[in-house]
């Protein structure tokens, strides 16, 4: 029997998290979550904030340009200047609107904003910082961000839009002249699953290629490569984000399959890609 992939959608349960949704909308999403367990355990698992908010907010916490906004708040409250920026804003805030400068005002919101969106996604742990560059930068991190993304993929999102075998031989040849590696069909192709589609990402300034078949059994299962030196690995297994895993290394790239499917689905198949791809 195929797995039972349908059902609210991420934004669906964060709506239901934050209040958001309609009377009727929360109480079929309730009937929902009495009857099914692995519903109940993603509304956990997302009510935990146990998704990768905090690498999203590095992100924009490392684009924005806070000096320059702190600077335009300092300029245009020089009554405020011995204030901290933070007594700043709230001083701006007291004064009637219509006295407040308008630059002072989007440099004062725009700090706002900032600090209330990392604080309102980011997991209470993570307060007031979001960890150190190391947890950011160990081995697994890719891993956790791939088995994530996918784990947004159904068999849906394949069915709904099958891609041309022609295309998908093309793009194999482009992603593996990106990665140096061999990428011919006959070294991809896995036996029971349909190969879908080839997406060229990037993951830390590294090409991370995703090859995703469709398995009628289990839904979406996913080969992603990344073009990263890595210690020779053999594979081994695990779970991350709510999908099996199994993961290994061939010196100048870094594997992994990951899915809903079993680990004993996922094993020997990864045994066979190794052997081919290493």
């Amino acid at each position: 029997m195929a797995r039972d992939e349908t059902g609210p959608h991420d934004a669906g349960l964060v709506a239901y998290l934050d209040g958001a949704l309609t009377p009727q909308e929360r109480a079929e999403l309730e009937g929902r979550l009495a009857d099914d367990g692995t519903l109940r355990a993603r509304l956990d698992l997302l009510a935990r904030g146990d998704r990768p908010f905090r690498a999203a907010f590095d992100a924009v916490a490392a684009a924005a340009p806070r000096a320059r906004l702190e600077a335009m708040l300092a300029e245009a409250l020089q009554p405020q200047a011995a204030l901290a920026p933070a007594a700043a804003i709230r001083a701006t805030l007291r004064r009637p609107w219509f006295a407040v400068r308008p630059a002072a005002l989007a440099a004062g919101l725009a700090l706002f904003a900032l600090g209330v969106g990392a604080g309102r996604y980011a997991p209470a742990e993570w307060w007031p910082s979001f960890g150190t560059a190391s947890e950011q930068d160990s081995p697994e991190a890719w891993r956790s961000t791939a088995a994530d993304y996918l784990a947004l993929t159904t068999s849906q999102t394949l069915l709904a839009m099958p891609r041309d075998q022609a295309l998908i031989r093309s793009d194999l040849a482009v992603v593996g002249k990106k990665l140096g590696l061999d990428l011919s069909p006959d070294r991809v192709e896995l036996t029971k699953l349909a190969l879908m589609r080839v997406d060229l990402y990037h993951f830390r300034n590294a090409p991370l290629v995703q090859i995703t078949y469709f398995d009628p059994e289990n839904g979406p299962v996913a080969l992603c490569i990344l073009g990263r030196k890595q210690a020779p690995e053999a594979p081994e297994s695990e779970r991350r984000n709510g999908m099996n895993i199994a993961y290994w290394s061939s010196g100048d790239h870094a594997f992994m399959l990951v899915g809903r499917a079993p680990d004993e689905v996922l094993a020997p198949l990864a045994t066979q890609l190794a052997q081919r791809l290493s």
